[in-house]
Parts: C-alpha cells; structure tokens; sequence
C-alpha cells in the first residue's frame, strides 16, 4: 500500500465557496478517490456530513482509511455518480456537491490498471473493475473507422485515421495480446514526426484519453448527472466541476449556461430548476499550486449556484 495520496486540486478554491454560505450542513464528494477534498472540507466545517461516491472499489477503501478519523461525519458509496443521483432521489437541501473529473494518481500507479504508458500491463483503464469491457477489448471488438472515430472525437487527435491504421495493421491484425500500454504507447508515437516523439505532452495522451472515456462512457455519464445534482441542492447550493480536458468542459458550461437564471427568466423556468453563474469565465489553478502539483496545469473549476423560487 502506498503511503502517499494523490494531491487534490483546487481544494482551498472549493473550500472557499463553501464558506460563502450561511452554514453549509451536507457536502457531496461525487468523485471521491483518495478523499482529499473531503478531508479538507471536514477539517475546514466542523459541523459538515459529507457524502463520498467513487466507482472504484479499491480507491474507495484507501479513502476510507484517511478518513477514518471522521467516521462519524462521511459515509461512502461504491457506485458511479449518474447512478447515485438517479438512485438516491431523495437526497434533498445538499449545500454543496463536487465533481473532480480528473483521475488519479492512484491509477496511473496501480499495477494491472492499465493507464500508464509505461506500463507493460494490458491496456485495461476500467475505473470499476466491474465493467466487462477493458480498453484492449474496445481495441479488438471496434472497427478501424470506429477506432478512429473514437480518437478524434474523444480525444480531439488529428492523427485518429492513420493512427487507427497502424494499430489495427501491428496489432490487431497480428493478434497481439495482451496488448500492453507500452506497446500501444509505442505503436501510437510512430505515427508522430520523430522531432514530436519525444516532447511532453507524450504523443499518445490524447489517445488514452480517448480510450479511458470511451470505456467507462465518462462523457455521457456527466451529461446524465447533472440535472438530477442540480435538482439535489438547495436554495444557494453550490455545484462545482473541475474538468480537465475541453469535452468535459464545454458539457459543464453549456449545461450552466442553458440553466441560467438570467436567461431562462420567462420562458420555460417553471419547467425546469435553474441556477446563477457564479464563475463567469473558467478559473484555473494558481501559479503557486501549479508549481507544486504539476497535474493542476490542466485543471478548470467552473461553479454555480441553485436558484429555488418561492
């Protein structure tokens, strides 16, 4: 076990719109992995309960040990977000709820998980290890135009056509398996310019980006989750997403922006709950903790507000 944890971004900017309100009573931790956020939002409100959701069994029990001091104010689900509000319909007057969509380090770590380039496991990059379908079984049940779909439009790479092609000719038409990450990694780079194959970001990120969204159906699950979280707050109650790639943002700020009170107003807001915009362009790490966490670079907090009316 590592002694580690995983360093929670923008935890002083979540605590801080929390203290904006009145007396915050219930915080949810809709992605809780390691409970950083949740340990910082359980020293920083002594009377706060906190909810902690995460998908991944084993992440979830790590949490469980660092949070043991505060057993009393959490209590933990090991389920995917979109199903815990769908589930949970009763849960009403939420204070505040956390969307950190960003995986961690925990992942990239784990043996046999799968996600790291490096890694001479097989591509795998289920965050539930409940999933039946791992990224190598994508790689071998998708067509090569699928396959470059799934690249272009999940990962924004340009390069989707030619690297699908050099993945189905070295790998999928040889029947390699397992197919590693490293392998993989590899097989992606040689379809850069060799003056690209060795600069950061590495070639395949947008690549394994792609894949880790398409098997564990990240996108649509944010799109599912949303309105029923919205529904979930009450009067004032925040709802913050830190996103880290531009497909996850831009579903997070059209969503704010078609539930904007100000917009909404006489046309259909009877119909529907609606929220104010609190952050009105993104808000990034600071330079400071950028320096102290590299992996913050990326990260934006988009936060919004539930309006009830009377």
């Amino acid at each position: 076990m590592r002694n580690t944890y995983h360093s929670s971004v923008m935890a002083g900017e979540i605590e801080s719109y929390m203290r904006s309100m009145e007396r915050p009573s219930v915080f949810i931790d809709a992605t809780l992995g390691e409970g950083g956020h949740s340990l910082h939002i359980l020293n920083a409100f002594p009377h706060i309960f906190c909810i902690g959701i995460d998908a991944d069994e084993h992440i979830l029990e790590r949490a469980k040990q660092r949070l043991e001091g505060f057993a009393n104010r959490i209590e933990f689900h090991n389920m995917w977000f979109d199903d815990f509000f769908c589930d949970q319909k009763s849960i009403k007057n939420v204070s505040g709820i956390l969307f950190d969509l960003g995986i961690s380090t925990f992942h990239y770590g784990a043996r046999e998980r799968g996600f790291s380039f490096d890694s001479d496991d097989a591509i795998d990059m289920r965050i539930s290890q409940k999933q039946e379908r791992s990224a190598e079984d994508i790689l071998y049940e998708t067509s090569e135009q699928e396959l470059a779909d799934i690249f272009y439009y999940f990962g924004e790479e340009s390069r989707a056509r030619k690297i699908a092609r050099s993945i189905y000719k070295e790998l999928i038409e040889p029947g390699v398996t397992p197919i590693t990450c490293e392998r993989l990694a590899y097989t992606v780079k040689g379809c850069f310019p060799k003056e690209r194959r060795y600069k950061f970001p590495h070639p395949a990120t947008r690549v394994f980006q792609a894949l880790r969204i398409a098997v564990n159906s990240e996108l649509d699950r944010l799109k599912r989750v949303l309105h029923s979280a919205l529904l979930s707050l009450e009067h004032l109650g925040l709802l913050m997403v830190i996103s880290f790639h531009s497909l996850e943002d831009r579903i997070v700020k059209n969503f704010f922006k078609s539930y904007d009170v100000q917009k909404s107003i006489g046309t259909d807001s009877e119909e529907k709950p609606l929220l104010r915009i609190v952050t009105k362009k993104v808000q990034r790490a600071t330079l400071e903790e950028v320096e102290k966490n590299p992996s913050s670079r990326s990260a934006k907090l988009r936060v919004a507000q539930r309006i009830v009316h009377a």
